[in-house]
């Protein structure tokens, strides 16, 4: 097994997130991509979400499976997309 079979075989799939959790990503991939990750506050606002503890749950499962990781770089917390491919 060559160094790229195994990254591949070990790479997240994308049909393992719920569609909320897919969504999430998608938009937080958007964000990422002008720049400026979306902070919590900013995910809640953008999908109409009521408690920010439901944002925090989404994002512990994307970062559970691979997906994003949450930094604290400016006030609120930050979400980046994970640099890795997933299967679409």
């Amino acid at each position: 097994m060559t160094d790229a079979d195994e990254w591949i075989s070990n790479m997240p799939v994308i049909a393992s997130l719920t569609a909320t959790q897919r969504k999430i990503f998608r938009f937080i991939e958007g964000e990422a991509a002008h720049g400026t990750p979306p902070t919590l506050r900013g995910i809640q606002a953008a999908f109409g979400l009521k408690a920010i503890g439901t944002v925090q749950d989404h994002i512990r499962a994307l970062i559970k499976k691979g997906f994003s990781k949450k930094i604290r770089a400016r006030p609120g917390a930050s979400v980046w997309p994970n640099a890795i491919a997933r299967q679409q």
